[in-house]
């Protein structure tokens, strides 16, 4: 499945969910799975993403850069 191990960030546009972004692991060649996106805290622009997998307390996190 190609969509594994990813998170998809939205953003709400006229009424519609439209598709910005795909996260990925920045290790996920080297992972098995992982878990990524077991778990996802978001606040802000800022992002955290579990994954579970990789041992206790493994997170990625991410922050949107305005352009």
């Amino acid at each position: 499945d190609p969509d594994a191990g990813v998170v998809h960030v939205y953003e709400w546009v006229n009424g519609n969910w439209v598709e910005q972004q795909k996260l990925y692991a920045s290790d996920r060649y080297s992972l098995a799975g992982g878990g990524f996106g077991a778990s996802v805290a978001i606040d802000s622009t800022a992002a955290i993403v579990g994954a579970a997998e990789e041992g206790p307390g493994a997170a990625y996190v991410y922050d949107a850069i305005e352009e």
